[in-house]
């Protein structure tokens, strides 16, 4: 048996029929041979479609852009917040520790690196069952950003002493 088709690079292909000897019988009909042609008005259609897929592509792709977009604004903001829980829970245990006081409520602008961003106290006192002053004081520290505009508020209860920062003197009597 020989192949239905033979491909030589150099000629035609040509559809050879198995029992049918070389010549125009052995040719396939001409119908097959030939792509369908489309009808005049068909072109129209086709650019049409075209056009229309570019404008679905392109609906699509500004859609997927938005939402993209809104994404990372998404975990910016995030980012932001995460910072400014880290820094607020920092003041809180500065305050605890005694290297800040109390008496600094603030506003005050944090150091380097972290220009942009502000923090303020709000002390309240718990009063007891009685209607008396306690020894516990709500802490409430506030951090707040510039641009873009964010505040973020940590509260804690705390009993809060009567401590000073330690002075440079101070602290250079203590090393050996």
């Amino acid at each position: 048996l020989r192949p239905a088709f033979a491909f030589q690079p150099w000629t035609k292909r040509t559809l050879t029929l198995p029992d049918a000897q070389s010549g125009p019988e052995a040719r396939a009909p001409e119908k097959l041979r030939h792509r369908h042609k489309l009808p005049p008005m068909a072109g129209g259609a086709v650019l049409l479609e075209v056009i229309l897929a570019l404008v679905l592509f392109a609906a699509a792709a500004a859609i997927i852009g938005a939402g993209l977009h809104s994404a990372i604004n998404g975990v910016a903001r995030q980012k932001l917040n995460a910072h400014a829980a880290n820094l607020a829970a920092s003041v809180l245990a500065e305050i605890q520790m005694g290297l800040r006081t109390v008496e600094s409520v603030g506003p005050e602008s944090f150091d380097s690196p972290f220009d942009r961003w502000m923090w303020e106290l709000v002390l309240t006192p718990i009063e007891t069952d009685a209607g008396e002053p306690g020894d516990l004081t709500r802490v409430e520290v506030i951090v707040r950003h510039d641009e873009p505009a964010l505040v973020q508020r940590l509260t804690q209860v705390l009993k809060l002493e009567k401590k000073t920062r330690p002075s440079i003197a101070t602290a250079a009597s203590l090393s050996p």
